[in-house]
């Protein structure tokens, strides 16, 4: 018991060293997020105390310490949701009176599909079924923006492929590893043309 308290006190005695030495609360960023009243956070950015640094653009109380997803499913979700956005945007310029909630539904949607997912997991993850799916294919602003969205994950896996890795330094086997999942990519991008085509 007494070595558990004696290795506490010593971590807190080194924190409360760091803290002394790190920026003051007032001189570090402001919050980047905006409350439900449509104003900015007027908290701090989360700080890393051993570092001196901002950790992220947010407060703690809006993400600012988050890892973000770290599993293979977590990593699928977000890939799909960021699709989903960059597609929402393709229908609000070909079909600009469309709905909020049909936009999502098309974008959750046509993200699948561009990444070579089948019917029914498109169909799944915008909660309608299959037939519902099948009649947004007869849509001729639908498969406009399907066949966008597909292009630009055919362009980046290309891009992926042909460059390796983006701005970090990787090791070669790494980026040999990320262009050969790069061009798995694109074949199933393709592939996913391909179904919605016919």
């Amino acid at each position: 018991m007494a070595e558990k308290w004696r290795s506490h006190w010593v971590r807190k005695r080194k924190r409360h060293k760091l803290r002394a030495n790190t920026t003051p609360w007032h001189e570090r960023p402001q919050c980047k997020a905006t409350t439900t009243r449509g104003t900015r956070c007027r908290d701090r950015v989360a700080w890393s105390i051993e570092w001196d640094r901002a950790v992220s653009d947010c407060c703690q109380r809006h993400g600012g310490l988050s890892t973000g997803p770290r599993t293979q499913e977590g990593k699928a979700r977000i890939a799909i949701a960021a699709r989903r956005i960059r597609v929402v945007d393709d229908i609000a310029d070909i079909a600009p009176g469309m709905d909020a909630a049909t936009a999502r539904s098309w974008g959750t949607a046509i993200a699948v599909l561009a990444i070579g997912g089948t019917y029914d997991e498109a169909a799944e993850a915008a909660g309608i079924a299959v037939d519902v799916l099948d009649g947004w294919m007869a849509d001729p602003a639908f498969d406009t923006v399907a066949r966008r969205a597909v292009e630009r994950v055919g362009r980046n896996a290309a891009h992926t492929a042909k460059y390796g890795a983006t701005r970090k330094k990787r090791e070669p086997w790494k980026r040999r590893k990320r262009a050969r999942d790069a061009v798995d990519r694109l074949n199933a991008a393709v592939e996913a043309g391909k179904q919605y085509r016919k």
